[in-house]
């Protein structure tokens, strides 16, 4: 007799490029072409300097990301806290994505599980009006943890009550997703917004 797979009781959305997205450009651009920097470099420069792996697992602060990318740059203090303003103000939050990820409950136990600084959760809650959309924030800082590590999915597995069997998984990351699998979730790599709701739906049939 053919096992069945276990049934999808739980559903967890990354946050960056899923749920929330660089939506005007050109304030970045304007940095880019003052330092000297190619088209996009900025944001790796920020989310991918020493300083902003070290936030992502808790072991530094947004303010220590932005000192290290004031010294880089040369920037006065007014000048890098300018810079960050324009880093956040060019993102939004995906609406769409948003509801149907909130249309899930009751039916399924949901999560947001992403990479962040420590400072990230109140800005989500409060700035970005998140709190409302899942039963629960994770976020990598606050455990010390980050993807792909095994152990992330399981402690969220783990906190939504449900086996990572029974989870399904949504990130941008290739590497990330892999990680979930790795993990023993189900999977689906986020491209569009409209092909990839149209492939969870499917599998939350």
């Amino acid at each position: 007799m053919e096992s069945t797979a276990p049934a999808i009781n739980a559903v967890i959305f990354d946050v960056g490029d899923v749920l929330i997205h660089m939506v005007d450009r050109s304030a970045l651009r304007r940095w880019e072409a003052r330092l000297g920097l190619q088209e996009d470099e900025l944001e790796r420069e920020v989310f991918h300097s020493p300083a902003s792996w070290r936030a992502m697992i808790g072991l530094a602060t947004a303010a220590d990301v932005w000192m290290e990318i004031a010294c880089l740059y040369r920037l006065h203090a007014n000048e890098v806290c300018e810079l960050a303003r324009d880093v956040f103000a060019s993102e939004a939050v995906d609406e769409q994505t948003a509801a149907f990820v909130r249309s899930l409950r009751p039916r399924y136990r949901t999560a947001l599980l992403s990479n962040a600084w420590p400072e990230t959760r109140q800005s989500l809650l409060e700035r970005r009006g998140l709190g409302a959309v899942t039963d629960m924030l994770i976020l990598s800082a606050e455990e010390r943890l980050m993807k792909p590590d095994t152990r992330i999915y399981h402690l969220a597995a783990e906190r939504l009550g449900v086996a990572p069997e029974e989870t399904l998984f949504v990130d941008d990351s290739a590497l990330n997703v892999e990680g979930a699998r790795d993990a023993g979730m189900k999977v689906v790599q986020y491209t569009t917004r409209a092909d990839t709701l149209r492939e969870v739906a499917s599998l939350l049939r």
